[in-house]
């Protein structure tokens, strides 16, 4: 899927159960925050895009959210389908 995200807009926190997800950034800076311990720990922040790492992998089950910086950004969001909402857990958005 291909994904425009507003500048300083965010996919709120989430994590998938099925698959793990690749997100490549495509134009733009984009801001992945994963709780790689687990909900409540401490995060992991990378910038995807010019200049920086081009893309990462989220295994699944880590929680994690996008954010557009500086501008808008485009992103590839790539995982196993088809999509299925029972397999996506939503979190309450932190900082």
């Amino acid at each position: 899927m291909l994904v425009e995200a507003q500048a300083s807009s965010a996919f709120p926190s989430h994590a998938h159960t099925d698959s793990d997800e690749l997100s490549v950034a495509v134009e733009g800076l984009l801001e992945v925050t994963a709780w790689l311990e687990g909900v409540g720990t401490a995060p992991r922040i990378s910038v995807l895009g010019t200049g920086g790492v081009p893309a990462t992998l989220m295994p699944k089950g880590v929680a994690h959210r996008t954010r557009a910086i500086g501008g808008n950004a485009v992103y590839l969001e790539v995982k196993l389908g088809p999509f299925r909402a029972d397999a996506l857990i939503k979190y309450e958005d932190r900082s």
